[in-house]
């Protein structure tokens, strides 16, 4: 076995030997030829091998080099420069009208850090009683401070007071079918930007739609609670097995899975002595302890230890956002600059 390991290696020696001296004498061929040929065939043959030899360099560099979206963790874990950000936004504002949000929204992001103020943000669907919550832990309402125009109808903040005694800024957002899906997709992947901790709000099972918003949610990075409302209507069993389940699937990517009651009114009939039937509302109590606790756990450290989280994920997304931007203004641009030159031409031929 050894014998042939040494034969096969041998033989691979020599094929390597052998395609060198090829190359070599190839090479030396080529570099008789060329020296032989005229000056005017020489130069022009020289030019065209530099030219294809820089090519392959350019398309060589290309594939090799690191692509943008894979840096590598240590790059990833940078915090963006706010200071770059804010002077290419200062730039675009002069260029592009469109550019005021993003700078509106570095605004609020200095607002909201030198308030001091931990912000909580509430989504979840139409009818799991994501307003009556809200109504159960805040009562009084906080002066607009929505950031871009227009959307106070859909974007509406609140203070609420834990027990112990901390108060929170609580964001109430649209249901997912109260607005159009990519406006309230914006509008909550914005406000989960600006928030501390985000509160996802089902009362059932989640359907793949609310699996897919919660797992999306849970990518910006922020503590997430899972809050399951409408807890009184289940027996104990099901609460048991219905919260088991939630912790089976979500337990990875939320702080916290709570069941809870939201109260509000229940509607009711009553048949009465005489036989008619009297509708009756009633008003349930809520059953938040569990949501307070858990907010009062994701929040104990306080807005300015949750701060660079939130700080990072507003600047990453204007980054971005002006990033893209730019490419559009500068196409725009430049598309403008080849239409006027176009005209001075053909004008200039006439």
């Amino acid at each position: 076995m050894r014998y042939l390991l040494l034969a096969m290696l041998a033989i691979a020696a020599l094929i390597v030997i052998g395609l060198a001296v090829s190359l070599v004498n190839s090479l030396l061929e080529f570099y008789e030829r060329m020296a032989n040929l005229p000056l005017l065939l020489r130069v022009p043959l020289i030019l065209v091998a530099a030219a294809a030899l820089f090519g392959l360099a350019v398309l060589a560099w290309k594939l090799l080099r690191p692509a943008p979206g894979k840096r590598s963790r240590s790059d990833r874990a940078q915090p963006p420069d706010r200071e770059a950000i804010a002077t290419r936004v200062a730039e675009l504002r002069q260029r592009e009208a469109e550019a005021e949000s993003l700078e509106q929204e570095l605004i609020e992001l200095d607002r909201r850090r030198q308030s001091g103020d931990c912000h909580v943000a509430f989504f979840g669907e139409i009818s799991t009683g994501k307003s009556s919550l809200i109504g159960a832990l805040a009562r009084e309402s906080v002066i607009d401070i929505d950031v871009v125009g227009g959307t106070t109808r859909w974007i509406r903040h609140y203070t609420g007071t834990l027990p112990d005694q901390r108060e929170l800024v609580i964001t109430d957002m649209p249901g997912s079918g109260e607005v159009a899906g990519a406006q309230r997709e914006q509008l909550a992947r914005d406000e989960a930007l600006r928030a501390h901790a985000v509160v996802y709000v089902v009362d059932s099972d989640l359907t793949r739609a609310q699996d897919a918003e919660l797992r999306w949610l849970a990518g910006f990075g922020k503590p997430l609670i899972l809050a399951l409302n409408k807890i009184d209507r289940y027996g104990m069993d099901e609460r048991i097995s219905l919260l088991t389940a939630l912790g089976e699937r979500y337990a990875s990517i939320t702080r916290a899975i709570v069941g809870i009651s939201a109260g509000g009114n229940e509607n009711f009939q009553r048949k009465l002595a005489d036989g008619s039937i009297e509708r009756v509302v009633r008003e349930r109590k809520p059953d938040i302890g569990s949501l307070r606790d858990a907010l009062m756990e994701v929040t104990a450290a306080g807005a300015e230890a949750l701060e660079p989280a939130r700080e990072a994920a507003v600047l990453s997304s204007v980054d971005q956002r002006s990033r893209a931007l730019a490419r559009i203004v500068a196409a725009r641009e430049s598309e403008t600059i080849v239409q006027r030159y176009t005209r001075r031409a053909v004008v200039g031929a006439m």
